[in-house]
């Protein structure tokens, strides 16, 4: 046995000991990883090898995979009604934003079963840093349709940031809180000058 094998034989114990955070990566990858084992391990070694790098850029924390059915045509006037509780959702309060540039919305495209990610904000930043960390608008993009089959089953003492485009197709950062018994609800520009209060969690691919 050579003097690293026990080293070796410990870091592996640990990674089964948390494998649960492998969950972060799509399925896609992870079958990759089955496939291509060994070019994985290099790769994993050379981001712990620069991870002095990556540390100090590092804005969010995995929480949590959440898996999500395909959706249909989604009507945003008639899930989001003041007063009214729609899909188990008890709607509070609509900001101006969420009326002028959301409410008329009409998701027609089907969404295809998907899973994605929560994460937890660490750092108070705005909405460009945080999309540049999930890797670009590519990776943050969902469908309204997609965040409220989400709020069916979250947490009411938090509050979540989607990022989902409007009716004209300009991205923007949809917050949805729990607030006097029911969900508020308010979109902010991408440019929006204040930063996002850490704890605050975050849905991306």
């Amino acid at each position: 046995m050579s003097e690293q094998q026990p080293q070796v034989s410990k870091m592996a114990g640990a990674l089964v000991e948390h494998q649960r955070a492998f969950e972060v990566m799509p399925t896609e990858d992870r079958q990759w990883v089955i496939m291509n084992t060994v070019t994985a391990i290099g790769l994993f070694a050379e981001a712990v090898k620069n991870r002095s790098f990556s540390a100090v850029k590092k804005l969010l924390e995995f929480v949590k995979t959440v898996s999500l059915p395909a959706i249909g045509t989604f009507v945003v006037a008639d899930k989001l009604r003041p007063g009214k509780t729609i899909d188990g959702i008890e709607v509070g309060w609509l900001g101006d934003n969420i009326k002028k540039y959301f409410l008329s919305k009409i998701e027609k495209n089907v969404v295809a079963a998907e899973e994605l990610k929560v994460s937890k904000l660490l750092k108070g930043s705005r909405d460009p840093a945080i999309i540049t960390e999930f890797g670009g608008e590519e990776k943050v993009e969902i469908t309204f349709g997609q965040y409220w089959e989400f709020l069916k089953t979250a947490d009411q003492n938090s509050w979540y940031v989607a990022y989902i485009r409007d009716v004209w197709g300009v991205l923007w950062a949809v917050c949805g809180y729990w607030d006097d018994g029911g969900w508020y609800f308010e979109a902010f520009p991408l440019d929006y000058p204040h930063r996002w209060d850490v704890g605050g969690q975050f849905l991306s691919r």
